[in-house]
């Protein structure tokens, strides 16, 4: 595709903006089984390079306090839930001095 001729236009851009809007996908149409497969193939993958990555990272959790601070982070981007986690100063230990102790 050309993408320059599109982008140079702003009233091309803003016809394109407008029926995507209104529910219009941007397709040739030509997407077949393979392309299918290949998508839900290509999610399940990385799913599951997502858990194995957990499992690894999760004993490290333990005693690296920037991995545990982050591990609910990443569980949720894997579970597709929001569990991430403000950090504050109430759930530091502050008095000693540590790298968890910079973000006091």
């Amino acid at each position: 595709m050309h993408h320059g001729k599109f982008a140079s236009s702003p009233q091309i851009v803003q016809l394109i903006g407008t029926r995507m809007a209104g529910g219009q996908t941007l397709t040739d149409n030509r997407i077949g089984l393979g392309d299918t497969i290949i998508h839900a193939t290509t999610g399940a993958a990385a799913a599951a390079g997502s858990a194995a990555g957990l499992v690894i990272a999760a004993p490290v959790a333990a005693v690296d306090q920037n991995s545990r601070e982050n591990l609910s982070n990443h569980i949720g981007a894997l579970t597709g839930s929001e569990t991430s986690q403000k950090s504050s100063a109430g759930n530091k230990n502050c008095a000693l001095p540590g790298p968890s102790a910079k973000k006091c």
